[in-house]
């Protein structure tokens, strides 16, 4: 874990003790999600950014006795696939992003209905990336910065189909606590989003959640 980022670590082990001190009893103790999501970046300056995203996610847990929210331990690894244009002023770089992520942290499950719950998640991991960096007449760069340190914050809505199956609708941005840590965006002549807590606000993604209840 890096350095600067001891001070959220403690924060986020705290609340994982509060989520997971009682035991979890649920008819489904498990589950397997499969989501498919549209994805971008906190870079600011960039045109015509476009991605594609696919993660998994494996999860146990269940309701306490005597509440209608469900907990859950989640682990979750992820493949991204990015490009964006800079901008002009700095040559127009072309950049293509691959990236692999992974996170473990806490899932809630918040009843509205029979069927319909919303779902919050909270996660600490990190995502890897490898980039490609083109301007015209100049020879391509290829960076492969070290892993970058992130909170992952989740958040959606889920329709139950049935006990074992439900689809949703869920988007989660990534907050990186080290600030200029985003070398690829520097690279190409791009500003980071800052958060008021001086980090940088990354990856951003919308997609649809299919999953198995167990």
């Amino acid at each position: 874990m890096l350095t600067g980022s001891k001070s959220t670590f403690v924060l986020f082990g705290a609340l994982m003790a509060i989520l997971f001190t009682s035991p979890a009893v649920a008819q489904n103790h498990f589950l397997l999600e499969v989501t498919g999501s549209v994805a971008g970046e906190g870079d600011e300056g960039a045109e015509n950014a476009q991605g594609r995203s696919l993660s998994g996610t494996f999860g146990f847990g269940g309701r306490v006795p005597g509440f209608a929210p469900a907990y859950y331990l989640i682990g979750r690894v992820g493949s991204t696939e990015m490009g964006y244009t800079g901008p002009q002023k700095f040559g127009g770089a072309e950049v293509y992003k691959d990236q692999a992520d992974w996170a473990i942290g806490g899932r809630l499950y918040l009843p509205l209905s029979r069927r319909v719950r919303l779902m919050a998640q909270l996660a600490l991991g990190e995502i890897d990336e490898i980039a490609i960096i083109e301007r015209p007449g100049e020879q391509a760069l290829s960076l492969h910065p070290s892993p970058r340190f992130a909170m992952f914050m989740d958040g959606g809505v889920q329709f139950r189909l049935n006990n074992g199956f439900s689809i949703g609708l869920v988007g989660d941005i990534a907050y990186h606590p080290d600030a200029d840590s985003d070398t690829v965006a520097r690279s190409a002549g791009l500003s980071v989003e800052k958060s008021r807590f001086d980090g940088e606000w990354g990856r951003r993604r919308l997609g649809l959640s299919t999953t198995l209840h167990f």
